[in-house]
């Protein structure tokens, strides 16, 4: 058999996506730019004195699955989310990935601008989710990230959460005028997670045990 490389349509005229996963009724799924309004990049700047940084505008990502004719349909995003991913699909056709919530919870990110000012950056959270039956379930549980990436014939899934501990790490950056400048982070530890099938909340496994035969 000749190998075909094609090329699928995007949502809204969008000019880039990536395929992540295919089943063997040969339904891919990953992500599309959605060319249909643009969006604030998601991350919100503020300095020490607070103000406001407006954030550039971008055609945000949305889940996507295609079927073996190649017609597309966007999975949707999770409650006032802007963006979404889509990591893999079984052969019952549930689909797991990641998506946006509130945007209201963001996550802390130091950064510096090109004056070497300290800039805080905010995101939105972001949450595993599996899409059933058209219908699109966070399953983050009480963690306040997670992502599922892979699932399995009978339902179950692993990924990873985050934790209640956290870990400030430093990175010495160049700035623009050659100087060398100290930024950090801090973020939560993440670690490895697995969801039985149809559950909603995610089983820590750290450290991380071999889940091969699960």
């Amino acid at each position: 058999n000749e190998e075909e490389v094609v090329s699928l349509p995007l949502l809204n005229t969008g000019e880039s996506g990536d395929v992540k996963a295919i089943n063997a009724d040969f339904i891919s799924v990953g992500y599309s730019e959605d060319a249909l309004t643009l969006t604030k990049f998601n991350f919100y700047y503020a300095d020490r004195e607070g103000r406001v940084i407006t954030p550039i505008l971008r055609y945000p990502w949305k889940a996507t699955m295609w079927n073996e004719s190649r017609v597309l349909a966007s999975l949707g995003i999770l409650t006032d989310g802007s963006e979404s991913f889509a990591n893999a699909i079984n052969d019952d056709g549930v689909i797991v990935g990641q998506s946006e919530v509130n945007q209201l919870n963001t996550v802390s990110m130091q950064y510096f601008d090109d004056s070497n000012v300290v800039i805080n950056g905010l995101r939105p959270l972001r949450h595993a989710f599996r899409w059933q039956n058209s219908l699109l379930i966070d399953i983050s549980g009480s963690a306040d990230e997670s992502e599922a990436l892979a699932i399995n014939s009978k339902g179950s899934i692993v990924g990873w959460m985050d934790n209640d501990v956290t870990v400030t790490t430093s990175q010495n950056l160049i700035d623009v005028d050659g100087s060398t400048v100290l930024a950090t982070r801090t973020k939560p530890i993440m670690h490895a997670a697995f969801w039985s099938s149809a559950a909603s909340q995610p089983q820590d496994v750290h450290p991380a045990s071999s889940l091969a035969n699960k």
